[in-house]
């Protein structure tokens, strides 16, 4: 997706800028965006030794703009993906990137978004039976049927919605 969005922004730009063979480029350097890291550098140089050869002032410019365009994608675009995907803020996210780059270099990039996920779940699941248990344990109700707590709006007990409903008797 990310590369895709790198060849969408690209490909016009490179249209207005009369690069030759633009489209080819802005694909390429899209596809190459897929390597993590070092992918749309490559996509980039190659495209800007290609165009060397014709006009150097017109490479120049192309590794200029692909290198702001390459800089919006992976500081606005990217985080604000990467959180709608995995539920995390976008300032975790590059949080989690630079703490992992200082710990583990290009390693800690590559597992730090992965990590954090698996952290957030973690503390999710806590989260959640620390407030299943404070909803037993402060209930007041002694020896309530099974799928019933408390409401804490007027403290008559609401049935889970979960649990199956309960067989009557009738008379």
């Amino acid at each position: 997706v990310l590369g895709f969005i790198m060849a969408l922004m690209l490909v016009p730009v490179f249209g207005f800028l009369r690069v030759p063979f633009g489209l080819l480029f802005g694909l390429l350097i899209g596809l190459l965006e897929v390597i993590p890291l070092v992918g749309g550098v490559i996509g980039i140089g190659a495209a800007a030794v290609l165009l060397a050869f014709q006009d150097i002032w017109l490479s120049l410019k192309v590794v200029l703009v692909s290198l702001i365009v390459q800089q919006v994608k992976d500081r606005v675009i990217a985080p604000r993906l990467m959180g709608e995907l995995i539920g995390l803020n976008p300032v975790w996210i590059l949080i989690a990137l630079l703490v992992g780059a200082q710990l583990g270099g290009i390693l800690g990039v590559i597992v730090a978004i992965p990590l954090s996920s698996v952290v957030k779940s973690l503390y999710e699941i806590a989260r959640s039976a620390d407030l299943a248990a404070e909803d037993g344990l402060g209930s007041g109700v002694k020896g309530s049927p099974q799928g019933l707590r408390p409401s804490s709006a007027n403290g008559e007990p609401r049935r889970d919605p979960t649990l199956p409903k309960p067989e009557t008797q009738q008379i």
